[in-house]
């Protein structure tokens, strides 16, 4: 119970259980967009997301990467975090091509997954620009050009270029895909 005078003015009021306010530490659901066609061994940031639903400092942790709160250097290191503030999160792609590698943030027991998917042109990239070329080989012993090889240097869909490699004439050499 509690008593306050003011200006002659007697209050009492009492504290119960139903007017105090539970510290809720459970954030409402976020989601965090996965990024594909991630060069392999890439450092990615994702974007921000804003935690809401909560009156009381949060506890926050990472698995698989770093996370940082509203700007401040990145950490993987257990921490908290309040209403308002914007996190993102870090990780390294992986290196090889093809390769999901996950990144999962924990605030107030609620996670969040960071899916980030490397691209394949470091397979098949002869000229260094990210993304897959084509090889060719002829392989009709009948034809003149039997053993010739070429590549076409693309640009996404877009033949940038080509290139040819060296012939060569034994038939049990194969252009093989990873």
């Amino acid at each position: 119970m509690r008593t306050a005078s003011a200006g002659g003015v007697t209050e009492t009021s009492e504290l119960t259980s139903a007017n105090i306010i539970a510290p809720d530490t459970a954030p409402d659901a976020f989601a965090l967009t996965a990024q594909t066609g991630v060069a392999p061994g890439a450092p990615v940031t994702s974007d921000s997301i804003t935690v809401a639903g909560i009156n009381a400092p949060a506890p926050i942790g990472m698995v698989g990467g770093e996370y940082s709160i509203a700007g401040l250097p990145f950490t993987a290191e257990p921490g908290s975090v309040v209403a308002g503030q914007s996190v993102q999160l870090r990780q390294t792609a992986s290196t090889s091509g093809s390769t999901v590698r996950q990144a999962v943030l924990t605030v107030g027991g609620v996670q969040g997954v960071f899916s980030v998917t490397t691209s394949n042109a470091a397979r098949s990239d002869l000229d260094g620009n990210g993304k897959a070329d084509l090889p060719w080989r002829d392989t009709n012993a009948a034809s003149p050009s039997f053993g010739r090889n070429i590549v076409w240097l693309m640009n996404g869909a877009t033949r940038a270029g080509s290139g040819e490699i060296p012939r060569i004439d034994d038939a049990n050499w194969r252009v093989v895909g990873p």
